[in-house]
């Protein structure tokens, strides 16, 4: 989060974020992120208004459902009436989430159109931030279809999502949230997690594509919580990290076979 907030500093005016698939992109920008410039983490940042949408099959529509009005007529005209009806906003923050979608639903022409109107609203004289969330292998897509002074904003304004989370990370991924709530581990019980992430990974760091099944797992465990805490034998009893997916997977094709 800290490097995106110095990427913003750097560069209000854009910033692509770019990683693996459940690297956590959206999530840094959605939990951490946004959060953090509503309470001023940047300078002014607690009187931007912020706009989040998904590209999909009609981007520009996407955009319109998600509060920018107007944005099919044209999105520098729609970027520059939301400004004017909310005076008391100093910037406008664009954010695409999942942007790869445009390359995979959205038609060939329809998606060359709306690089075309990202790329205007980036010339455009308002004050705004256009923020894209994109897994990392589709960037050949966006270099190879994006018009090249787009592309030219998004090669010096990015952060990459690591691929791999180091052993301290992980550690507070798992005991942060618990901690918020009052919610205590069982002793050893975090290292035991850890190990069991940093097995899939190198020796001192995991794959960060781990996190959804992490977030599975810490939610099984929570709902097996004793007297406010987390125990090994709760942790046992889903099968750890390595093990959930599977349990939960046979007990689904077990009810599947009682239904018929």
């Amino acid at each position: 989060m800290e490097r995106l907030l110095d990427a913003l500093r750097r560069e209000p005016r854009f910033l692509a974020v770019l990683g693996p698939s459940g690297s956590g992109k959206s999530s840094v920008v959605q939990a951490g992120l946004i959060p953090k410039l509503r309470r001023g983490g940047l300078p002014g940042s607690d009187r931007w208004g912020i706009i989040t949408a998904r590209p999909g099959e009609r981007p520009q529509q996407s955009l319109e459902a998600a509060g920018l009005a107007g944005a099919e007529g044209g999105l520098v005209e729609a970027a520059r009436s939301w400004l004017e009806r909310n005076p008391e906003k100093t910037r406008l923050v664009l954010i695409l989430d999942q942007f790869e979608e445009l390359f995979a639903t959205a038609s060939t022409a329809d998606a060359a159109e709306f690089l075309r109107q990202l790329y205007s609203l980036l010339q455009a004289d308002l004050p705004l931030t256009l923020m894209l969330i994109m897994r990392d292998d589709f960037f050949s897509r966006l270099a190879k279809e994006a018009p090249p002074a787009l592309f030219e904003w998004v090669q010096r304004g990015f952060v990459q999502i690591s691929a791999t989370l180091e052993e301290g990370e992980i550690a507070e991924i798992i005991e942060c949230p618990a901690r918020k709530v009052g919610l205590q581990f069982e002793e050893g019980l975090v290292q035991a997690m850890v190990r069991d992430v940093l097995a899939g990974g190198g020796e001192r760091a995991g794959r960060s594509t781990v996190l959804p099944l992490l977030e599975f797992a810490l939610a099984h465990l929570w709902m097996r919580r004793q007297e406010g805490y987390l125990t090994h034998e709760a942790y046992s009893s889903i099968g750890g990290i390595p093990g959930i997916l599977t349990q939960w997977a046979d007990r689904a094709c077990q009810s599947l076979v009682s239904r018929q």
